[in-house]
């Protein structure tokens, strides 16, 4: 039990929900939708492909750019109050968070307030994640709970 408190109090949450959310048996499955390249550039996304999974309070958008494309995603953002998690499956990214460049390479990951203003530039050709996710982690439960795949 203490194991589980530590573990509790480090997750920011109960020993209950801790334990409640290991109860859940519950798989959720989506297939993802292709968004087309010149819907996403008629939004401002300028991106070679990307496709879409869409878990409610969960996004998952796996992208591909060629070097030089840029995003700015931030009307994604709109009244959202959300973390954001890009990990580069092959490549180089900068990302630009209010005013302060990073850059990702293959296999790294950065995790940020998705609500600062932020863009990203392909430094080469690239493949990459980005999950959007809410702050409130109790969505996940609820996510387990919700009916259906």
């Amino acid at each position: 039990m203490k194991t589980l408190d530590a573990i509790a109090k480090a997750l920011n949450t109960s020993t209950a929900r801790l334990v409640s959310l290991a109860e859940h048996s519950t798989v959720k499955t989506r297939k993802t939708d292709f968004v087309h390249a010149q819907i996403l550039r008629d939004s401002g996304i300028n991106l070679e492909k990307i496709n879409v999974a869409n878990f409610e309070a969960l996004k998952i958008f796996r992208a591909t750019a060629k070097g030089g494309e840029v995003v700015n995603s931030m009307k994604l953002h709109e009244n959202c109050d959300c973390h954001e998690l890009c990990y580069c499956l092959k490549g180089s990214i900068e990302i630009r968070i209010k005013d302060e460049v990073y850059q990702i390479n293959t296999n790294d990951v950065i995790l940020f307030n998705g609500c600062f203003n932020h863009e990203y530039t392909a430094v080469t050709k690239t493949e990459y994640f980005v999950i959007h996710f809410s702050k409130d982690t109790t969505f996940i439960e609820a996510l387990l709970k919700s009916n259906g795949t």
